[in-house]
């Protein structure tokens, strides 16, 4: 995310820049937004096992404010990123760019979400699912560059001197 907030077009040498220290405190910044904004519905459908409406505003809520969470606490390389004022204040201050890139992360997730629905429930053999699994992480990458290129783009208007 970092280097393409900075610019950047390909993937960096994450391995020869960064500490392991410093990547485990990354890993707690991402863990973290996950458990604040994901988990709610997760854990609601997991108690509840029904669809409703609740469910509905929890997974939404949580897709809509994940990626500038995310962001914020890449950025800030702190958990204050998660400060609502500013992650409302972001949202504002770049609405229609945002909203353009959440429809565009959750279309990516839908989709691979429908093609694995499909692999599972289609008579496909085991090495097609295997596919699956490297799928998934590059698709993890390219949300990580979209989410990256999103401030680069909108720097400016997000005004946040990091």
């Amino acid at each position: 995310v970092r280097e393409s907030a900075k610019g950047g077009i390909r993937a960096p040498e994450a391995f020869a820049s960064v500490g392991i220290g410093d990547m485990w405190e990354q890993v707690q910044h991402i863990v973290g937004v996950y458990l604040i904004y994901l988990t709610p519905a997760f854990f609601y459908k997991l108690y509840s096992n029904q669809f409703a409406a609740i469910l509905l505003v929890l997974l939404v809520t949580g897709a809509f404010f994940f990626p500038m969470a995310l962001l914020t606490c890449i950025m800030f390389d702190s958990i204050r990123g998660l400060n609502p004022f500013l992650l409302l204040g972001s949202i504002f201050s770049t609405f229609f760019q945002y909203s353009g890139l959440v429809v565009l992360i959750a279309g990516i997730i839908f989709s691979f979400i429908y093609l694995s629905d499909y692999q599972t429930n289609s008579s496909a053999t085991q090495f097609i699912s295997f596919i699956f699994i490297p799928l998934d992480i590059y698709l993890t990458f390219i949300v990580a560059h979209l989410i990256g290129r999103f401030f680069w783009r909108n720097k400016e208007k997000l005004n946040w001197e990091c």
